[in-house]
């Protein structure tokens, strides 16, 4: 299944790799599948279905593979990424009011 990752079905791997009846072992191959193929996900209509934490996952990863002259880009990204995290940790900090 590994060597059949795609970017049109690498959610439905992730997804499925990470349940309790999944593959730890395709999961990681999926997670560097994402790193190797960042800018291709980003470009493809598959990044509106990947969640946040594989999202902030891949943007922290110091093995994320994009060209010298994007470094610029993706370090501007996890900075997005660490801003967008702690949005939606804020939400958790809130009182409930009923």
């Amino acid at each position: 299944m590994a060597d059949q990752i795609s970017v049109d079905n690498l959610v439905m791997i992730l997804n499925w790799s990470s349940e309790p009846h999944g593959s730890p072992w395709v999961h990681r191959q999926a997670l560097h599948f994402l790193k190797e193929e960042f800018l291709h996900v980003m470009h493809s209509p598959v990044l509106h279905d990947l969640s946040k934490q594989y999202l902030i996952q891949a943007i922290r990863s110091d093995f994320l593979q994009v060209s010298p002259r994007r470094i610029g880009a993706v370090q501007i990204a996890r900075q997005v990424a660490v801003e967008i995290a702690r949005l939606f940790r804020w939400p958790q900090r809130l009182p409930v009011l009923m």
